[in-house]
């Protein structure tokens, strides 16, 4: 691609005696702007998320869904309660309240969770050693959300910021929803870099693993005959 000519006008006062029509000229300097490198090009064709069992991701998920669930509740079941404010978090726009239940517990291998309660939504939360939380949204962030990042609502929040969002929109035709074939909306997700979807990612992941091998070692449980408490999910009357 050539470069792009602009036309910049400055305002200046030229030497005359007799201005014309009582205005000052215009003095012009054309500016060669350097040429523009194209990146990539977005195919319309192609969706900019991940469909796994009909739930949105924006990326590839990391994490086992009956892994973070077993650690939310054994989080809730052994965490310290309180009462947070909901201010630094992205929340649904049908989420009621400004508060929100919050039970935190640091288990054996060091690794500390915090489980978020309120009406008709719930969500694990993650603290890295670098002082991010990584805020995993189960259920209650619309139709598209669940375990696992990075999905709708899911964030990274730091000490004194939160990730950016933005509105997720999916594709009802690429995505085969019947009559619906415009777009709709999928919920809010995060923007972050690469490194840092792949990074949190990764820790998030590692982190669930590890204090699950532990906790089925301790009391000698096997995952696959687990059952998602109702306490973890339905939480209607909270």
């Amino acid at each position: 691609m050539l470069g792009r000519t602009l036309l910049v006008a400055l305002l200046g006062c030229l030497v005359s005696t007799q201005p014309a029509h009582g205005f000052e000229a215009l003095q012009l300097e054309i500016i060669q702007l350097p040429d523009v490198r194209v990146l990539g090009k977005i195919d319309k064709n192609v969706r900019q998320y991940k469909i796994k069992d009909g739930k949105r991701f924006v990326t590839n998920p990391y994490g086992s869904a009956k892994a973070i669930l077993f650690i939310a509740e054994e989080t809730k079941k052994y965490g310290s309660a309180s009462k947070v404010s909901t201010r630094k978090f992205k929340m649904p726009s049908n989420y009621v309240g400004s508060s929100i239940m919050q039970y935190q517990h640091t288990f054996p291998n060091g690794h500390k969770f915090s489980l978020f309660q309120g009406k008709n939504f719930t969500a694990l939360g993650y603290y890295a050693k670098d002082g991010h939380l990584v805020f995993d949204v189960l259920n209650g962030g619309g139709a598209f959300s669940a375990p696992r990042l990075w999905g709708p609502y899911d964030q990274l929040i730091g000490r004194n910021y939160r990730s950016h969002m933005e509105l997720l929109m999916g594709d009802g035709k690429l995505d085969g929803m019947g009559f619906m074939k415009a777009s709709y909306s999928i919920g809010y997700s995060p923007v972050l870099t690469e490194e840092d979807f792949t990074r949190y990612g990764q820790l998030y992941n590692s982190a669930v693993k590890s204090t699950l091998n532990i906790l089925l070692k301790q009391n000698d449980i096997n995952l696959d005959n687990y059952v998602v408490s109702k306490s973890i999910l339905d939480n209607s009357n909270i």
